[in-house]
């Protein structure tokens, strides 16, 4: 068997292997070690935010709020539509119906008389709809307020996540996640900044990790 092609070096991945080179000059490299994690290491993996469990929950149950009202709001229209318009299109009647059943949990037009509920009716009870699943999934996340979203708070968290890694993988300890200028960890943060494009502060990104992971044991 063939034995498996290195990966083509990149002006990034080039960038990245000197950065590593530099800031764990200790640990004993080997060529395909250093290429495969300076090939992972780029700028735009380095700034992930999407990736880090923080959502502006405000924002969020806005938007899922507006869901329910459209939602509403289109079974309300298509019924205020002419009955000879509607009347041939069942159809589309029972995929509007299970869009607002999935969604919301209710059946729309369900009689308290069984002798006038449709067969259709029957078969879907009250249940607990997507929304409400959706909302209650909201609780799981950190809320971010949008002062923070514009600071690119998740982006600060996620390149800080990154270099606690490296720093708990090449230097076997855990990073000191309050280092003052001048000193070796706050070098490499503001290393890792700058190999990602960005201007940040570097103790306002260290302490956007810290504000993220507050009572939280991850990556202390």
């Amino acid at each position: 068997m063939r034995e498996q092609e290195s990966i083509a070096p990149t002006q990034e991945s080039k960038a990245a292997r000197d950065l590593l080179l530099a800031h764990f000059p200790k640990y004993e490299w080997t060529e395909k070690e250093l290429e495969s994690e300076a090939f992972f290491l780029t700028s735009s993996w380095l700034i992930a935010g999407d990736l880090v469990e923080a959502i502006d929950k405000k924002n969020v149950q806005e938007r899922l709020d507006k869901i329910e009202r459209l939602t509403n709001e289109l079974w309300k229209e298509y019924h205020a539509l002419p009955l000879k318009i509607r009347s041939d299109r069942i159809d589309l009647w029972r995929r509007l119906m299970r869009i607002k059943y999935d969604l919301t949990g209710k059946t729309p037009f369900v009689s308290s008389s069984k002798l006038f509920q449709s067969p259709y009716e029957f078969a879907m009870p009250r249940k607990k709809g997507l929304l409400s699943t959706m909302r209650e999934r909201v609780d799981d996340f950190f809320s971010m307020h949008q002062t923070q979203r514009d600071a690119e708070f998740s982006n600060k968290v996620r390149l800080c996540e990154i270099a606690v890694e490296l720093w708990l993988k090449f230097e076997r300890k855990k990073a000191p996640l309050k280092a003052s200028q001048g000193t070796r960890y706050h070098n490499f943060i503001a290393d890792l900044i700058d190999f990602s494009g960005k201007q940040w502060s570097v103790d306002r990104t260290m302490n956007a990790y810290r504000v993220f992971h507050k009572n939280d044991d991850r990556g202390m």
